[in-house]
């Protein structure tokens, strides 16, 4: 049975080679998934050129999952599996409540409170994923 190692990780520019390094060699402690948070553009760069050159597959090789799910994680060299986020829908809803907030015209802390809003969130599955590889 394979070992499933995930790393969550910002999109960094001095680490991401080192992980891609380690994925080539098929060191011991090579991820197996990367969940990237980050911007689309660098799951294009990832999937296109930085992967490649490494001579990585994805999903092969090692699996990629990204936040938002917009047209470039869709149309990236590699489709990339996604989280969709409402992103409008969270803007409208963060509007809504500090214009709730504004028209009670209070300046007392006590006043304040949080508001917990849940909104439907998906993983839109596309081919950046697969079973970790056999090491």
């Amino acid at each position: 049975a394979s070992e499933r190692r995930v790393v969550l990780t910002q999109y960094d520019a001095d680490q991401l080679p080192q992980l891609l390094a380690r994925v080539a060699e098929r060191t011991p402690d090579a991820p197996t998934a990367l969940f990237l948070i980050g911007g689309e553009d660098e799951c294009v760069t990832l999937t296109g050129t930085l992967a490649p050159q490494a001579g990585i597959r994805i999903p092969d090789d090692l699996s990629l999952v990204s936040f938002n799910s917009t047209a470039k994680s869709a149309f990236a060299p590699v489709p990339v599996t996604s989280v969709y986020q409402p992103l409008g829908d969270i803007g409208a809803k963060a509007v809504q409540i500090a214009a709730e907030f504004l028209d009670r015209k209070s300046t007392d802390d006590e006043t304040r409170t949080g508001s917990v809003v849940i909104l439907p969130v998906r993983l839109d599955v596309r081919a950046s994923t697969a079973k970790p590889p056999l090491r």
